[in-house]
């Protein structure tokens, strides 16, 4: 046995040298997958911090931190991570702690300093190459152990003195600046240069911008700390902390809680989501599959060039099994070869790139780390997948016609029908598995679905070659004859497309996902700026606090200043001018929001500043009531506010109404009607109530003394079909606000600015700079303008996106060349016969370029079926849980990836034709018949 299983490996080894090109690519082949699949779990591993590593970064050498949240006691109910979890108890007469009360409640001989985890602090401008930016500064002594060990590392230079400061990383980098350099802080009409003589860190906040110097006095008081105990702290000594109103980070506590844990971050879970686990072996099935796919070919072309070979064995008296063991031995080769180098790279490359990922994830890691036990289960599926590409081809060597091999002659593989018969029974079993998995709500259901039904669609793959080989009878010579050959020689043709499809659907379905994760990103994030446009609000400001308010025209000449500075900063643009109607004039504020009436309003939804605390049986009445169904959290973007603008450049951006439902909604606010995104709040005769809460700040004697009042008024409301209607709530125009007796505060405008090309930071640095310069910016009194842009898109799913289309094209024309490769070898006889009756080089390129183009483009459109199929069932299975969570979630829709569609439909075949037509040897040596 064991004498046969060395034979075999040696013959292995032999052919694996004697053709080194081929034995290349299937070990690249088998391990690409696994190099992705070691560098993700390598990243993985060493990038996720546990609770216990996430206290660790946050306190450092220190017993604990401390912060506070408000006045009055905090009850903590979990004492891990980040977020722990806590409630507190208003009371307006409670002191802030500060650092003497926090030491008398902490035994003799403790120290505290003040820290912030965001590293909060004076805000001040500073000149960078583009302009000016803000910054927070703060005055903490790194001289203190507390500091240094692991809170703020100096990475390099000396600690600040007076007339000098230290920046962090991320300012450094993107000032391009370094030790002995001076930092511009633009200090009222004036810039102060510091010198910088440190750069430091903040593990767990790589891209913060901060500056730390003892200049820089903050005149607040500090609401956190760092605390260092004589021993160890304990859980008396935070509980009292606690009642004095302060949070606590220790890693003491979370090892040893002084109260009962509840919190949803502890240690231990709530179990192995089955959900997840049947998502994830769909994704295992699916990666097995496409290896198996692309990695069977190579191995089918050194079957067909061995023919002979295994001919000659098998007249020495090898039997079947004898040979399978051959070429299996092959794959189990390759396999472990593959497994080795792929693992390897795949931890060396996540080691280079760690610099890269902590900045990615904005922290450190706490060591590097590898799973080991993953690593080895890819080694693993280095070695299965290995034996699995190699199977067919196996199987296929142990039948070949001894005497029809030794004459010379190949006879043609004839495809069995019944592997089309069982591929339509799998494609029937998966759809009526996915079918009732979505009538029953079982996600398990549909992922085993959505398997079945891939595997099937590659069952079936020869017979849809065979099928679509006989529509090329109209077509010209060169792709008939492509049609033709890829019939005539489906064993090798069918493989290549099955691969091709089910890349495509990878990638086309994880594409899908990862635009509708952007997409309920943006539907559930707050109020954000349009995108490539940027917000001005141009004020009226006096450190004198009885300084007269400005008349019109000092506003107006103010606001023509600052278009003058954007005119000249920016590409023609443009400023479209708004309001909110929570600005109501110089000394009041208001709330404004639409009211429903008693009988519409959703019982499930909390009374006052409750929070929701719903069982999930509650959760699932409350999404079945009708109710309920156009609730949307608890936070609003507009704040209890409500855009007021009469320009239909404003409502549109910020709400996406185009064309005549723009041109209606305008004509609408024009006669003094409101838009609203609530249904539910208009009554049966069109109308809304609108309640206004009026909050005016008055003066009389020298003090203070703030008054409310609510009124409500009834407007025309209309519902329009918007797709980021959500995020205004409320639209209104002028003469909405005039029947409510409001005016817009005289003395503050805001406008949306757009220009002719996106603008970025850097635009948005270089106007601060040229406002600063004009005096708008930074003086005692006058005309401000102050610009931002709140961006809440997620990029990083359109990076996926990209990178997911680059590598499916990528990984298709593998496939596609792989497959062109098995076909020209199995028909090089036929291009030397049309050589021989005159057929020109030229017709021999286009044959090729065709048979490349049927291929791909056959398993592209079969791919792009599939990828729809299966994110629709992944999108399905998903949704089972979210639709049922109260408040309501933003469902994973089904959005058309075009980008991708584009790649793989057209760009993919026309590269693989141009590559196919490019390569292919156009003079073939003539070939001496066989005897």
């Amino acid at each position: 046995m064991l004498r046969s299983l060395g034979l075999t490996f040696r013959i292995a080894r032999r052919e694996a040298l004697r053709h080194k090109g081929r034995s290349i690519l299937s070990i690249t082949l088998l391990g690409l997958p696994l190099l992705g699949a070691a560098a993700a779990v390598t990243a993985i591993d060493t990038i996720s911090l546990s609770p216990d590593q996430q206290l660790e970064q946050l306190t450092g050498d220190a017993d604990a931190y401390i912060e506070s949240y408000g006045n009055g006691p905090v009850t903590q109910t979990s004492w891990t991570g980040l977020y722990p979890e806590f409630d507190w108890e208003a009371d307006e007469e409670a002191p802030t702690p500060e650092a003497d009360d926090i030491l008398a409640a902490l035994p003799e001989g403790s120290r505290v300093v003040p820290f912030s985890e965001y590293m909060t602090g004076m805000s001040y401008q500073v000149r960078t190459p583009d302009g000016i930016a803000g910054a927070n500064f703060m005055d903490h002594d790194l001289t203190d152990p507390l500091y240094e060990t692991g809170n703020l590392l100096t990475v390099e230079g000396e600690v600040p003195g007076r007339g000098e400061v230290a920046i962090s990383v991320e300012m450094a980098r993107y000032l391009n600046a370094e030790i002995g350099d001076d930092l511009q802080v633009v200090e009222g009409e004036d810039d102060v240069a510091y010198e910088i003589t440190a750069i430091v860190e903040r593990p767990s906040q790589l891209r913060s911008w901060f500056a730390i110097g003892p200049d820089f006095t903050d005149e607040y008081p500090a609401a956190g700390w760092l605390v260092d105990v004589p021993d160890e702290l304990t859980g008396e000594q935070a509980l009292a902390l606690n009642e004095m109103g302060l949070a606590v980070w220790s890693r003491a506590m979370a090892a040893d809680p002084p109260t009962e844990s509840q919190g949803s971050n502890e240690a231990g879970g709530s179990g192995t989501d089955a959900n997840a686990i049947a998502i994830f072996a769909l994704l295992v099935t699916l990666v097995v599959l496409e290896v198996v796919l692309l990695a069977g070919p190579a191995f089918a072309i050194s079957v067909k060039q061995r023919t002979r070979e295994f001919a000659l064995m098998s007249a020495a008296g090898a039997n079947p099994a004898q040979i399978r063991s051959t070429v299996l031995a092959g794959g189990l080769l390759f396999g472990i070869i593959a497994a080795g180098i792929g693992i390897s790279i795949g931890i060396l490359g996540t080691w280079l790139a760690l610099p890269l990922l902590e900045r990615l994830n904005d922290h450190r890691s706490m060591g590097f780390e590898i799973w080991p036990q993953l690593q080895l289960l890819v080694a693993v599926f280095a070695i299965v997948t290995g034996l699995a590409s190699a199977l067919a081809a196996a199987i296929a060597a142990s039948k070949v016609n001894v005497c029809a091999a030794l004459a010379g002659r190949r006879a043609q593989p004839r495809a069995k029908k019944r592997w089309t018969f069982i591929g339509l029974g799998l494609i029937a079993v998966g759809t009526l598995a996915g079918i009732a998995g979505v009538i029953t709500e079982t996600t398990i259901g549909m992922v085993v679905g959505l398997a079945a039904l891939q595997i099937g669609l590659v069952c079936c793959t020869t017979g849809l070659v065979a099928a679509i080989s006989k529509l090329g009878r109209r077509l010209g010579l060169a792709p008939r004859m492509a049609l033709r050959e890829a019939g005539r020689n489906r064993s090798a043709a069918a493989p290549a497309v099955a691969a091709i499809m089910a890349v495509v659907a990878g990638g086309l379905s994880i594409t899908m996902f990862w635009v509708a994760d952007g997409d309920r990103w943006d539907e559930t994030t707050m109020f954000s700026t349009p995108e490539g446009m940027v917000e001005v609000d141009v004020s009226y400001w006096s450190s004198d606090e009885n300084a007269e308010a400005p008349s019109a025209d000092e506003l107006a000449a103010g606001t023509a200043e600052v278009f003058s500075v954007l005119e000249r900063e920016l590409d023609d643009p443009e400023m479209h001018g708004y309001t909110t109607a929570n600005r109501c004039g110089p000394d009041a504020y208001c709330e404004v929001r639409a009211v429903r009436p008693e009988a519409n309003v959703c019982p499930y939804d909390p009374v006052g500043e409750g929070s929701f605390d719903l069982s999930e049986a509650d959760q699932r009445a409350a999404v079945e009531d009708e109710r309920c169904a156009y609730n949307n959290g608890m936070w609003q973007s507009w704040n209890n506010g409500a855009l007021v603008t009469d320009d239909p450049f404003v409502v549109s951006s910020y709400t996406g109404l185009q064309g005549g439902d723009l041109d209606e909604a305008m004509a609408f606010l024009g006669d003094g009607g409101v838009l609203t995104d609530d249904p539910m709040a208009v009554t049966d005769d069109g109308t809304v109530t609108v309640s206004r809460l009026m909050e005016a700040t008055t003066e009389e004697g020298g003090e203070e003394e703030t008054s409310s009042v609510t009124e409500e008024f009834s407007f025309p409301a209309m519902v329009p079909d918007a797709p980021r209607m959500t995020q205004a709530d409320l639209v209104m125009g002028p003469e909405a606000m005039a029947a409510m007796g409001s005016a817009a505060d005289p003395a503050s405008q805001r406008y949306l600015v757009s220009a002719a090309t996106p603008l970025t930071a850097e635009d948005i640095q270089a106007v601060d700079e040229a406002l600063l310069e004009a005096g708008l910016s930074g003086a005692d009194e006058g005309v401000h303008a102050y610009l931002w842009q709140s961006t809440g898109d997620n990029r990083f799913g359109a990076y996926i996106a990209l990178i997911a289309a680059g590598l499916t094209g990528i990984v298709a024309l593998g496939a596609t060349a792989v497959a062109t490769g098995l076909v020209v070898t199995e028909t090089r006889k036929d291009l030397t016969t049309l050589g021989a009756v005159g057929a020109t080089p030229g017709l021999r390129r286009r044959l090729s370029m065709w048979q490349a183009a049927v291929i791909s483009l056959l398993g592209a459109v079969l791919g792009t079926a599939v990828g729809l199929a299966s994110y629709a069932g992944i999108a399905a299975a998903l949704n089972q849980n979210l639709k049922w969570e109260y408040p309501l979630v933003q469902l994973y829709s089904f959005e058309m990836p075009w980008t991708n569609l584009l790649i793989t439909l057209i760009a993919v075949p026309a590269i693989a034709m141009a590559g196919a037509a490019l390569f292919t040897r156009s003079k073939l040596p003539s070939e001496r018949r066989a005897t």
